[in-house]
């Protein structure tokens, strides 16, 4: 099953946190929403591990109702990450 875009691929691949207020209208994952409905999920962040330039692991943080994710709960999914690996 796919959950998002080559796009978002890309940018987990290059570290960065991708956050998505609502998965069944964000670019990222619209096309593949109805894949999150069995795990209850409405909005995600995820934060990933890349190391020697390959992605090694994502951890992320779902919702079950749309979510403006703020900066700080970014900014701990990449502490977190960063402390696990």
């Amino acid at each position: 099953r796919d959950f998002f875009t080559t796009e978002m691929g890309r940018r987990l691949a290059a570290g960065e946190v991708v956050a998505v207020d609502d998965v069944r209208s964000d670019a990222l994952t619209a096309a593949f929403a109805s894949n999150y409905a069995p795990y209850g999920t409405i909005a995600l962040a995820a934060a990933s591990y890349v190391i020697e330039g390959r992605l090694a692991g994502t951890l992320t943080a779902a919702s079950a109702q749309p979510r403006a994710w703020r900066s700080d709960e970014t900014r701990l999914l990449r502490e977190v990450v960063a402390r696990l690996w």
